[in-house]
Formats: C-alpha cells, structure tokens, sequence
C-alpha cells in the first residue's frame, strides 16, 4: 500500500476502504465483514498490484502458494503477468466452514 491505510494488519487496506467509502459491516458474523471487503476489492488491487510486482520482479519466486480469499487477489494478479504458475490454499475449514462467511 502507499501508506494511506494501516500496514500492521492484513486487512488494514480492507478495513481502510470500507471506511473511507461509508461501507458498514452488519450482523455478527464472518459473511457481513467479507461483503464491504467484496466491494472495495477492485480498488485495493488497484493499490496493492504495484508493490506486489515490484516483490515479485526482486524475489523472483519459481511458484506462488497463495490464501485464495479475497486479501491475496493482488498476488494472484502479479503472479499471472509475470508467467509465474500459482497454486491457491483454501484456508476455511472442513465441510460447511465456508457456510458463516456467506449467511
């Protein structure tokens, strides 16, 4: 990020754009969260993507292991335009573990 929204978390960007665009998380559980994160999705790709292939143009990774959930679209992306293969973890767990995120 450029230093706009909180770097000490992995959902700092998340959390910074839900607020800057009045987006409000409602109800208690996981799925009410994701859904602001959903909406800004574009735009904080759109801030990360830069950083994101400079690391990737110094550490020239053979393979990217990523969290497939919507924080990691960015690696995702670089991986693609530098012909780099990506393999995604899923990271919910279990049968129905993905159930809260989307009620």
């Amino acid at each position: 990020s450029d230093g706009r929204f909180a770097a000490d978390s992995p959902i700092g960007i998340f959390a910074g754009l839900v607020e800057k665009h009045g987006l409000k998380p409602t109800g208690a559980n996981t799925g009410h969260a994701v859904l602001p994160f959903s909406m800004v999705s574009n735009v904080a790709l759109d801030l990360q993507l830069p950083g994101t292939l400079r690391f990737f143009d110094e550490l020239k990774p053979d393979v990217l292991v990523y969290d497939s959930m919507i924080l990691c679209r960015d690696a995702l992306f670089a991986a693609r335009l530098r012909g780099v293969p990506a393999v995604s973890l899923l990271t919910v767990a279990g049968p129905g573990g993905y159930a809260d995120h989307m009620t």
